[in-house]
C-alpha cells in the first residue's frame, strides 16, 4: 500500500510540537517562580488540574523521572492559565483572558484535527490559520524564536498551498536545533546532571524529526551527513 502524503497536516504537526514544547516550559516557570504558590510545583499543578486529568498527570509524572515539562498535556494548558490567570499570568501574558484563552482552543482544535488519521490532508487554509494562532500566542508569552520558526513554517504553506510542503529545509533543520536543545536541557533539570553525563546518556541521540510531544518516543541518531535541502526562495 502507497503512502499518503498529507504536507498540509505535517505542517501543523510541526507547529503544534513546537507550541507544546514552549508552553509547557512557559506554564511550569511560571507556577514555579511565582510568590503566590507555596507548594512545590509539581504538587500545585496535581492540585490546579481537574478530577479527569490528575490521574494522568501523576502517571506521567512518575513515568518520566517526576520532570513535570513532560507530564502536562496540551489540554491542561488552558486549565492551568484560567485558574491562575489573575496573579500569574495576567502580569507575562499580552492579552485578555477571554482572548488568550480562545486562542488556546482554537489550537487545542488543531491538534485534534492534526493528529486525527484520515485518508485525506487537511485543508491549507485551517492549517494556515492555526498556525497563525500558534504564531500569536508565542508573540504573547515572548517567545520570538519559536515564533519566528512557525512564521516560516507558514510562509512556505501559503506560497503554493497546492503543492507539498518541503520540510527537509531551513526550517526542519531550525525546527529540530530548537528541540534537540530543549531536550539535552530538560535531561539535565530532571536528573540533576550535569552536561558531560547527559552526553553520555543520550549517547548523541536527538530528536531529529516530528515527533510525539507528549512522550519523546521517535528519537533516532543524528544523521552527520545531514543537510538542508536547497529550497528556491522566491
Amino acid at each position: 500500500m502507497p503512502i499518503i502524503e498529507r504536507p498540509h497536516r505535517d505542517a501543523l504537526r510541526m507547529g503544534i510540537d513546537i507550541y507544546i514544547d514552549t508552553m509547557r516550559e512557559f506554564i511550569v516557570k511560571a507556577i514555579d517562580n511565582s510568590k503566590h504558590i507555596s507548594l512545590p510545583v509539581e504538587n500545585q499543578i496535581y492540585q490546579d488540574l481537574d478530577s479527569l486529568h490528575r490521574d494522568r498527570y501523576w502517571q506521567l509524572l512518575s513515568k518520566n523521572d517526576r520532570c513535570v515539562f513532560s507530564a502536562i498535556d496540551i489540554a491542561d494548558f488552558k486549565r492551568l492559565i484560567t485558574k491562575n490567570w489573575f496573579h500569574i499570568f495576567d502580569d507575562i501574558i499580552d492579552g485578555n483572558q477571554a482572548t488568550v484563552i480562545n486562542i488556546i482552543d482554537r489550537i487545542t482544535d488543531g491538534r485534534n484535527r492534526a493528529f486525527h488519521f484520515t485518508k485525506s490532508d487537511l485543508d491549507w487554509l485551517f492549517v494556515s490559520n492555526r498556525l497563525g494562532n500558534i504564531t500569536g500566542m508565542m508573540r504573547r508569552i515572548g517567545a520570538k524564536d519559536e515564533e519566528a520558526t512557525v512564521v516560516d513554517i507558514n510562509r512556505r504553506l501559503m506560497s503554493a498551498p497546492p503543492d507539498p510542503i518541503p520540510l527537509c529545509d531551513y526550517s526542519l533543520h531550525r525546527y529540530v536545533g530548537l528541540l534537540a536543545s530543549r531536550r539535552r536541557t530538560r535531561h539535565i533539570q530532571a536528573r540533576n546532571s550535569n552536561d558531560d553525563v547527559v552526553d553520555i546518556k543520550l549517547n548523541g541521540q536527538v530528536c531529529t524529526q516530528p515527533y510525539n510531544a507528549l512522550t519523546f518516543t521517535r528519537v533516532r541518531p543524528i544523521d552527520p551527513t545531514y543537510q538542508p535541502c536547497n529550497v528556491h526562495r522566491t
